[in-house]
């Protein structure tokens, strides 16, 4: 499909920090053969020219799009390899609206796949925008905090059988994620491996889930425990549907939503979008 192809052109192994954190090379070739074509083009290009053009004057919410993403990546330490410069922002815009849309939904929210905390502290700082004596309650961080769990034979990307991770790559310390949420300590860090760390959850109805744990077998339990307990008008999103580095993401949402003919939207960002009937 165009829109997975497009995503896979723009697609990174991982989003880097201030601070150096563990994380092998691909060992998928057509992968880092096109992030690497992209990181050379984007180094030569004005970047922030391009971000003026593609997003200057768009607001989320109340405020400057590319300012407020701009310091949710600086104060959440989250840098970004040059091919990924204009797509973080496309990505984020698109988060941002679907946070801003469920805004009124009575429920909790939460993110599954924390990192260094960037996904969660925009949402969070949008969400405040309308309620500024709001300070996180019922918004739950929920990671082991230890890098990925053990890939599974889903997971393995392309034809070449070669996994561009394994486990316990990507790992960021939950101290960089309290750090980035620091303006909002009544937000809930549930730490420890998906499925058994969902049980910690509070039983509630839930506004807004991002999942952003790359792998088949969490991104299935995410969705198993999520989507029937999701309040009327309540959002879903994957950020990994369109990843080549990580298909098992994208069977896991299809595996789960085409056979209870679900609606789900895909985007050439490589989100996919789930919105829970009213």
């Amino acid at each position: 499909m165009l829109w997975r192809l497009l995503s896979s052109v723009l697609r990174s192994r991982a989003a880097g920090l201030a601070t150096p954190i563990s994380a092998v090379p691909s060992q998928d070739a057509k992968f880092d053969s096109v992030m690497d074509v992209l990181d050379r083009a984007h180094e030569r290009s004005d970047l922030d020219l391009h971000r003026e053009i593609l997003y200057g004057g768009i607001k989320l919410g109340n405020e400057d799009m590319l300012g407020l993403i701009h310091r949710c990546l600086v104060d959440s330490h989250t840098g970004m390899r040059p091919g990924k410069a204009i797509q973080r922002y496309e990505k984020s815009l698109t988060l941002g609206r679907y946070v801003l849309h469920t805004r009124d939904v009575p429920g909790r929210r939460a993110e599954c796949g924390v990192f260094a905390g960037f996904v969660s502290l925009l949402a969070c700082r949008l969400l405040a925008q309308s309620r500024p004596e709001w300070h996180g309650d019922g918004y739950h961080l929920v990671d082991s905090f230890e890098g990925l769990s053990n890939p599974t034979t889903r997971d393995v990307p392309g034809s070449n059988g070669a996994m561009a991770f394994g486990a316990g790559d990507m790992a960021a310390p939950i101290d960089f994620a309290k750090h980035a949420m620091r303006d909002f300590p009544q937000a809930a860090f549930n730490r420890g491996w998906i499925p058994p760390v969902l049980a910690s959850l509070p039983e509630a109805a839930w506004a807004f889930v991002h999942i952003d744990v790359d792998l088949y077998e969490p991104t299935r339990a995410c969705l198993e425990y999520f989507h029937s307990r999701m309040a009327p008008g309540g959002v879903i999103i994957c950020d990994d549907y369109g990843s080549i580095a990580f298909p098992g993401a994208a069977q896991a949402w299809d595996e789960y939503f085409l056979p209870r003919e679900l609606p789900f939207i895909g985007l050439s960002t490589g989100q996919s979008i789930y919105m829970h009937e009213r």
